[in-house]
């Protein structure tokens, strides 16, 4: 009985062995025995990958890590090596740079970026940004003036120069050294009550009656104005004023012949004394004097960090005000104003907010006396500092991030929580506007929250005995066994990886202190060798035996998230630990995996069309890294490939649509040479090895050669004028093998009958040479035949011209016991299965 088995789509990917065997799965007819070298398409064809052009050569010391740099257009590569940075755009070096990172840190690197700078995390070093300032990377420290803090201490008495702004630090022992820098250090203060008094009277002088003329006296180092004003009883105007600021005056104004005068006196600082005289018919002997002395009228500015009381006294006339400022170098702002007309005084008190302020007052009294005495209570000072620079073992220089008191004593102090002593955050990402970090070595299930927009402040800040809700967020994780963060993620939530389980922050719900909810969803445990990414809306990450890959999403009928395992069906075929990973998204979502081995798994994921195919990449070589960057609209993939002990950076060529196979690039490590005649072409890192030679020109050449011990490359002139492009590089091997056929009838199962495989009907895509085998070992059988006209891919012009269409192809008699057929290309040329059915003899 012969019959036609049809595989029409190529969906299910790769099997492993047992999975073969369940021959009910209604996936079975999809799936694949072997895929090597082929990437399987979203809707079901298969193609046998493109190849890799050779970028640049790398050294072979130490580890290499490929991590891209996130554009708008076109994204940067950026290449670690052991203490060096190395930027690439489209392959090429732009910019080269000193890195903090060793070789064993690259492992461990783990990245954030927002907008043009990355966040680094290495567990060893504090967080590194990169910064890209059009094409000009650096690299820094970050800068987290106000860290969370670790327990408290004492037994260290510290002293400050000034309050806020930069200042020098001082211990009483010695405390700082090289690892203290970019430290953040806050420390207690205990502040005693102070209390300043200041009075001041009316300021005005006079009147009093001319007679003939009389004379002005004005000296001392004061700012303000004198004003002499004429006139009687309540009637008075301003004749002359005097304005000096902070000079020394001795001046003496005579000849003043106005009937009445006074003197009207504002003095902001310094001291002004006057005298006003009067002369009786130009007798040199005085008639009538006045005079007095008069200070400035605002007290001395004093920091008050806690709460504060103005209290008044006196019968006063004017206006009393308070002012304030945040820093020394801003200007004083009025904060209160008291007005009295002789009947009122204050007696008020109130609570400092934020980090403190300067205050003072400045008096304007005209009549009477007013006495002011503030008293500034004491209290407990939390000040902050950021370590910018270290002078000894005893003296820093400090950026002042929470005020100080200059003259206290130091009741203890925290340093920060992420410290050489400590360790350094391992996770990092942003969430919610805050920016959250994770897993120091002393604290491996420790979870921070920024403040709210503030992504360097880590400052929990009390307001009325609560933590406010845009407050810092200290937290932590508990677990039955390895409760470690091994890796955190925002989505829709925070999605939180520990060694045992999977969890989640928000819930969907604004974080703050007092509402923070980490709800466990799953028990798996993930590794922390590879940071979760996401794909097609859910989250995947790897299982903490580093092979296993799962997806992590919300689902309505769990009203939480669950996931599968994605590896379940490819258990054989995973033969070593997942290295390194990279998704790209465009156009194909495909995600490749490295292997400790070398060798590629490919994974096609579509998560509404059900689509969950593996293959296989291999090359003649080690496969080392993996990254995914884009350029110019495309997920382009490069990697680090090590081959007899050299390392290459290779970008894995773009698939094309194309009947011309020069337009396709299906050799690894590959050069090309456009518009030359070929000759004198040397490629040393191909020496000794067996090349493919692709020549498009007068005629399409493709030709195997061993290139010589310097890389020369042999190839024939063309017959006329140069060759358009010349394609050298290393070949690999396409093989695609389909399971065995089962089917069920009225008779029963098909399984352990004889079978065998007469022909073999292929819808084909622009493809070119193969050969089908019926089992491994067998005889091939030609895809393509020059003998048959309407299989031909040559042209009158003897060119090669891909094929596309249905392909017969009759197989030699080889009955077995499973009717599979295995198809293999290992020439440069592309080969894209759509669909494939087989005619089966069965006995």
């Amino acid at each position: 009985m012969t019959y036609r088995y049809l595989t029409p789509n190529m969906t299910g990917g790769l099997a492993s062995k047992d999975i073969l065997t369940r021959v009910d799965l209604d996936k079975y007819q999809t799936f694949l025995k072997r895929c090597k070298n082929g990437i399987i398409k979203p809707y079901g064809s298969v193609y046998k990958r493109n190849g890799t052009l050779y970028i640049d050569a790398l050294t072979t010391a130490g580890n290499v890590r490929l991590i891209a740099f996130k554009q708008s257009d076109v994204d940067y590569l950026l290449e670690f090596t052991d203490r060096h940075l190395t930027v690439r755009r489209l392959g090429n070096v732009i910019s080269e740079v000193d890195s903090p990172f060793t070789s064993d840190d690259l492992p461990r690197l783990k990245v954030t970026q927002s907008a043009n700078t990355m966040f680094i995390c290495s567990g060893r070093l504090p967080i590194m940004e990169i910064r890209n300032n059009n094409g000009t990377f650096t690299i820094d420290k970050l800068k987290i003036p106000i860290p969370p803090f670790d327990e408290l201490q004492d037994g260290v008495n510290f002293s400050i120069s000034n309050s806020t702004g930069d200042a020098t630090l001082t211990s009483d022992i010695d405390f700082f050294d090289a690892s203290t820098e970019a430290w953040g250090l806050k420390i207690l203060q205990r502040v005693a009550t102070k209390i300043e008094d200041v009075s001041m009277g009316s300021n005005t002088l006079g009147p009093i009656s001319i007679q003939q003329n009389s004379t002005l006296d004005i000296w001392g180092s004061w700012t303000g104005t004198v004003t002499v004003q004429i006139g009687r009883d309540s009637n008075w105007t301003n004749w002359n004023t005097y304005t000096v600021s902070g000079t020394y005056i001795w001046g003496r104004i005579g000849n003043i012949t106005i009937p009445s005068q006074r003197l009207v006196i504002t003095v902001t600082s310094g001291t002004v004394h006057l005298r006003l005289q009067t002369k009786s018919d130009g007798v040199p002997s005085y008639h009538d004097e006045v005079q007095g002395s008069y200070s400035g009228s605002s007290t001395k500015e004093f920091f008050v960090g806690d709460s504060l009381n103005v209290l008044t006294k006196g019968t006063w006339t004017g206006t009393i005000i308070l002012q304030r400022r945040a820093k020394l170098s801003e200007d004083f702002i009025d904060y209160r104003k008291y007005y009295s007309t002789n009947d009122y005084n204050v007696n008020e008190s109130f609570t400092e907010d934020g980090d403190g302020h300067y205050y003072r007052l400045v008096l304007d009294i005209t009549s009477g006396t007013a006495t002011v005495r503030l008293t500034n209570y004491g209290y407990t000072n939390e000040g902050i500092a950021y370590i910018k620079e270290v002078v000894d073992s005893k003296n820093a220089i400090v950026e002042i991030q929470k005020s100080f008191a200059t003259d206290a004593s130091t009741e203890g102090y925290y340093i920060s929580l992420f410290s050489a002593a400590n360790g350094y955050p391992k996770c990092a990402d942003f969430f919610q506007d805050r920016f959250v970090l994770a897993n120091i070595d002393s604290k491996p299930n420790g979870i921070w929250f920024s403040k709210n927009g503030d992504y360097t402040n880590f400052d929990e800040v009390i307001r009325d005995g609560t933590l406010t809700d845009d407050s810092a967020i200290n937290t932590s994780v508990v677990a039955r066994n390895d409760y470690n963060i091994k890796n955190i993620i925002a989505a829709k939530d925070l999605c939180v990886f520990t060694g045992d389980d999977e969890r989640i922050v928000s819930d969907g719900s604004t974080v703050t202190p007092t509402s923070i909810n980490i709800r466990r969803q799953s028990s798996w445990g993930s590794t922390d060798r590879h940071v979760p990414f996401v794909a097609d809306n859910r989250i995947l990450y790897i299982q903490s035996n580093n092979k296993f890959l799962r997806d992590f999403g919300y689902t309505y009928e769990t009203d939480g998230y669950t996931g599968n395992e994605l590896t379940l069906f490819v258990h054989d075929f995973i033969d070593a630990d997942i290295k390194d990973y990279a998704y790209a998204k465009y156009p194909e979502n495909l995600i490749y995996f490295v292997l400790e081995s070398g060798k590629i798994i490919c994974l096609t994921y579509l998560v509404n069309e059900k689509v969950f195919a593996w293959s296989e990449i291999e090359t003649a070589g080690k496969i080392e890294q993996i990254e995914t960057v884009t350029e110019n609209g495309a997920d382009t993939i490069y990697t680090t490939v090590v081959r007899d002990g050299h390392r290459y950076l290779e970008k894995m060529a773009f698939d094309t649509d194309s009947i011309k196979p020069s337009d396709y690039v299906m050799l690894d490590c590959s050069s090309i040479f456009t518009d030359t005649d070929g000759q004198g072409i040397v490629i040393p890192r191909l020496a000794n090895k067996l090349v493919w030679v692709v020549t498009s020109g007068d005629m399409m050449n493709v030709k195997t050669q061993t290139a010589d011990a310097e890389g020369n490359i042999v190839i024939e002139p063309p017959e006329s004028g140069v060759y358009g492009k010349i394609i050298v590089g290393l070949p690999y091997e396409f093989v695609l093998e389909l399971p065995a056929v089962h089917s069920t009838s009225k008779q029963g199962s098909s399984i352990g009958s004889r079978k065998s495989v007469t022909s073999v009907t292929m819808e084909l895509r622009e493809s070119y040479y193969g050969d089908v085998y019926s089992r491994e070992g067998s005889r091939p059988n030609p895809i393509f035949s020059t003998i048959k006209d309407r299989l031909s891919a040559l042209t009158s012009t003897l060119q090669i011209e891909l094929f596309s269409g249905l392909v017969l192809v009759p197989l030699a008699s080889d009955s077995n016991l499973d009717g599979g057929i295995i198809i293999k290309q290992d020439e440069p040329y592309p080969f894209k299965l759509l669909s494939i059915a087989r005619d089966v003899d069965m006995s």
